[in-house]
């Protein structure tokens, strides 16, 4: 990610919010927000599903704050599930991707040899998830007006930078030999390492 803020969202800082730009598959910088725990991977939004995101921070609120038994139908954000469950006896929300189907079952043709080996035990593939208790949750609350004044700032220096990259690329290609430089390193360089949509 590039022009990169990031805001802790709780004391220990094991959950954060990092505001930047980052490339799509089409090698343009697009501004996101990535929800972290404590791996690398995280959960992304995009400035549109952002807002989905947040108008649903209300019942949210309510979840985390209330008392009773029952719990709200879970949230599709395009591809993100917002779901309400308990973590260690306490109300929390789990923010997860979608399974791809794809993903769940698998490739069958490697099913089919798989059969024919002895058993062993399989890995399950974990999805990427962040669960958000109260005080979590407070903490995002108290960031939302500083991330959305970041979007809106990278949202104006998207096409600057998407034009300084195009630049880059083609100054790179012109001035060095052939013989220095791979353009297709160049340009994956440029690219995004993690595909997302």
């Amino acid at each position: 990610m590039l022009l990169t803020t990031s805001y802790g969202l709780n004391n220990s800082h094991t959950k954060r919010i990092h505001v930047g730009l980052q490339t799509t598959s089409d090698g343009v910088f697009v501004p996101v927000v990535k929800l972290n725990g404590n791996y690398a991977e995280g959960i992304h939004f995009d400035a549109e599903s952002w807002l989905r995101f947040q108008k649903s921070m209300k019942l949210m609120k309510e979840y985390l704050g209330s008392h009773n038994r029952s719990r709200p139908d879970p949230i599709s954000i395009d591809n993100i599930s917002t779901s309400f469950t308990t973590s260690y006896g306490a109300r929390s929300i789990l923010v997860a991707y979608k399974e791809n189907e794809a993903h769940t079952t698998g490739n069958t043709h490697a099913e089919e040899e798989t059969a024919l080996t002895p058993a062993s035990k399989k890995r399950k593939p974990y999805g990427i998830c962040i669960v958000m208790q109260q005080t979590t949750f407070i903490g995002l609350e108290n960031i939302v007006k500083c991330i959305d004044a970041q979007l809106k700032r990278l949202q104006s220096l998207a096409k600057s930078v998407n034009e300084c990259a195009r630049y880059l690329i083609k100054e790179i290609e012109l001035n060095l030999p052939s013989g220095y430089i791979d353009r297709d390193i160049v340009k994956l360089t440029l690219k995004p390492r993690l595909q997302w949509s």
